[in-house]
């Protein structure tokens, strides 16, 4: 891996050129101007443009924020569409690039607009760190297991530098594959499985699927409307164990905000409750044999709390790598201190910047 030169290809200066027109002309001109996606991204970009609308094929809603959504079809040939789909930039670019009028995804948006608008979440300081540990970005590239590791993570960082979803050709929306790769090696029989996030229960449904005579499946899902919801989707599954607590380094009280999918720990915001955090180390006495963790930004403070276990069984583990600037460098430099032997993998699973995942996979399970 090598941290691309200043120089520019004919193509990359003709993309930055279009990109920067676009940006001024979406500013400053009196062309018709409409955002593809209603998010927080979009909102973000609405704040500073008086936009003539919106567009969303997957919302009943006839308006946005005070704007009307209008189908993509009545959408003037002179008009300038920004898309603001994030998690899929690559189908929102396949939708627009039938139609006449100009367009540009939100990545190059951000990268080139003169707009204070949101950034990609998560990003912020990743730049800075990679030029601050270079070294280490280089060895962790060179420790990878396989080529489409090392592959995939010059892609990401590449991503990230450049803001250009044209690093992500090679990905898809594949989150039904998520967590589990052939490498792990998984035995039908005998496993013991920590989801840690557990969400909706669908991941434990996927190891069901993988490993129908498991032993044990602890789940933990701190948000009671998630648990509730997991409760009812897992019911009647064997050998389940709900934990309804948070996973950290320590055992106490912590601020939780509720949201969804994106439940989490949280320092600060409107309507947290307070939920108990435990280790997973006092929690979990029985040797397991594959650890899932997504749980926003908390999963340092997890494999903390979890160190005793991960040293004396030396589980497989899955950990979500997205959430926080530095997490391709400095989840595996906390992981490999535990376990230096580990085989350290990497995948990501979505056009856009979330669900990458690093796995670390003892020895010896072939």
């Amino acid at each position: 891996m090598k941290l691309p030169g200043k120089a520019m290809t004919v193509s990359a200066k003709a993309k930055t050129e279009y990109a920067r027109k676009f940006c001024k002309a979406f500013e400053l001109s009196g062309r018709p101007k409409f955002i593809l996606g209603t998010n927080e991204y979009a909102l973000s970009v609405a704040e500073h443009i008086d936009i003539d609308g919106y567009l969303n094929d997957f919302t009943q809603q006839k308006e946005f924020h005070g704007k009307p959504i209008i189908p993509i079809d009545d959408v003037p040939a002179d008009a300038l569409v920004l898309t603001a789909v994030v998690y899929r930039p690559k189908s929102a670019r396949s939708r627009v690039k039938s139609y006449p009028f100009d367009s540009l995804d939100y990545y190059a948006f951000a990268k080139h607009t003169s707009l204070s608008i949101r950034d990609i979440e998560y990003w912020q300081g990743f730049q800075e760190d990679l030029e601050t540990h270079a070294e280490a970005y280089q060895r962790l590239h060179d420790r990878f297991e396989d080529e489409e590791s090392r592959l995939c993570f010059s892609r990401l960082i590449a991503f990230r530098q450049s803001y250009d979803i044209d690093h992500m050709e090679s990905f898809n929306c594949r989150e039904d594959e998520q967590y589990f790769e052939p490498f792990l090696n998984l035995k039908t029989s005998g496993e013991v499985f920590a989801d840690i996030g557990g969400f909706d229960g669908k991941t434990t449904l996927q190891f069901i699927h993988h490993c129908p005579d498991y032993r044990r499946i602890h789940y933990f899902e701190p948000s009671a409307e998630n648990m509730r919801a997991s409760k009812r989707i897992l019911s009647g599954i064997r050998d389940v164990e709900f934990h309804a607590e948070a996973l950290s380094n320590h055992t106490g009280p912590v601020s939780f905000a509720s949201d969804g999918s994106s439940s989490r720990v949280a320092t600060d915001g409107e309507g947290l409750d307070t939920i108990t955090a435990v280790r997973f180390d006092e929690l979990v006495s029985e040797p397991t044999t594959f650890i899932k963790m997504d749980i926003e930004g908390f999963e340092h403070a997890a494999l903390a709390g979890a160190e005793a276990h991960i040293r004396a069984y030396k589980p497989r583990l899955a950990v979500c790598v997205y959430h926080r600037p530095d997490d391709f460098r400095t989840v595996p430099e906390r992981v490999l201190s535990y376990y230096p032997d580990y085989r350290v993998y990497l995948r990501h699973y979505m056009e856009g910047f979330t669900e990458t995942v690093m796995f670390f996979v003892p020895p010896g399970l072939e």
